[in-house]
């Protein structure tokens, strides 16, 4: 049941925020199939940087993406990155106790800044909060793929939930057995 909430908030979450990123940005859409003139600019020049526009379009998602792939594929990453970052704060929470979890979760965010500035960037697969950008998951280079971002956090969470699930399941029924010999 634990699981099956994580995932269902997971999914409510990203869904509220894409629907609200739309209802904000609905008067400046123009629904096409390419990225558009302004986006291009922004992303192949520094005319951004000369107008003071804080918005970032990377190159590489323009360059590899077109823009419905690249919201669906987003949205997709981010909804498995959540599941697997809530996993990882609920098994540690529930097995360990104290604030594991939420320690978890700082270095799970904190890794993603860590090793894009510390570290060499064929460490980034390393990192589930960069496995949530479809910026990283290129698949140039040493980055990772889009497949490999999948897997790592799609099969991670799915470990991750039968562990919670049979550690769940182990307990209540010691519990249950304890309560019978009693």
């Amino acid at each position: 049941g634990e699981v099956l909430f994580l995932t269902l908030n997971a999914v409510l979450y990203t869904a509220v925020v894409w629907i609200f990123s739309i209802i904000n940005l609905m008067p400046y859409i123009d629904w096409q199939s390419d990225w558009g003139k302004a986006i291009l600019t922004l992303a192949k020049t520094d005319v951004a940087q000369q107008i003071n526009v804080t918005l970032f379009f990377d190159q590489k998602i323009i360059n590899n993406y077109a823009p419905v792939e690249a919201m669906i594929k987003s949205v997709i990453l981010f909804v498995l990155g959540l599941i697997f970052i809530g996993l990882v704060v609920f098994a540690l929470n529930y097995f360990v106790k104290g604030n594991a979890g939420l320690i978890a979760a700082i270095i799970i965010i904190f890794m993603d800044i860590v090793i894009w500035n510390l570290f060499p960037l064929g460490w980034i697969k390393y990192s589930p909060a960069s496995l949530m950008k479809l910026s990283v998951v290129t698949g140039i280079g040493k980055a990772p793929s889009y497949i490999y971002g999948l897997c790592v956090l799609g099969i991670g969470s799915l470990i991750l939930a039968a562990v919670i699930t049979l550690g769940v399941s182990m307990k209540k029924g010691l519990i249950m057995m304890d309560r019978r010999n009693q």
